[in-house]
């Protein structure tokens, strides 16, 4: 039996994001640029659970790809 290798995620939960691109969300549109805080971090790193608190407060999905590296 191989043992894994562990490997931190990317973006590990509470670090600090910004969006490459615009995200809708249910309650408006987040510009590209707007920061927020990573509290989930989906299998294989698909897609985060961000919470924002600029330009308005909502958590919301953000798929991999639109968050800024």
């Amino acid at each position: 039996m191989r043992a894994e290798t562990y490997h931190p995620p990317r973006h590990p939960e509470l670090s600090l994001v910004s969006l490459g691109r615009p995200v809708q969300s249910d309650d408006g549109l987040l510009p590209s640029g707007a920061r927020g805080t990573v509290v989930h971090v989906y299998p294989a790193e698909r897609a985060y659970e961000v919470e924002f608190y600029e330009p308005f407060h909502t958590v919301v999905t953000v798929e991999a790809p639109a968050i800024a590296e």
